[in-house]
């Protein structure tokens, strides 16, 4: 099977909505809500105050702002493909912009890798 047959199997699963690849956490497939994106898998319920809580799921989310950075639909699919995207421009809290590279981060939805910003390609 390859991967792009892979994909569409976790856009069937995801209830016809378009899948951005694997969840890091549980491997269901992970789809855009508004303007997060998030494992198929949670369900948020209101509780008593009226405050919204994950009722089921893994709770795998990925908000579309990150590093002062506006996250894009091919970047978030380009990085749980396992791809690591380059990205320039990002901002650290001090406000200074850096270079880094996004993977899936089961903890954060996504993470900076700094390791191979520097080599030439051949």
């Amino acid at each position: 099977m390859t991967q792009r047959d892979s994909l569409r199997q976790l856009a069937q699963q995801a209830g016809e909505r378009e899948s951005f690849g694997p969840c890091p956490r549980c491997g269901k497939p992970v789809v855009k809500t508004g303007s997060v994106w998030q494992c198929s898998s949670n369900k948020s319920v209101r509780d008593d105050a009226g405050a919204w809580k994950l009722g089921e799921g893994c709770g795998y989310k990925i908000f579309a702002e990150k590093f002062g950075k506006k996250l894009t639909d091919s970047m978030v699919r380009r990085t749980l493909e396992g791809k690591r995207p380059k990205v320039s421009g990002l901002k650290s809290k001090a406000g200074k912009t850096f270079d880094a590279r996004l993977v899936p981060d089961r903890q954060y939805g996504i993470g900076l890798s700094f390791d191979d910003l520097n080599r030439k390609r051949k």
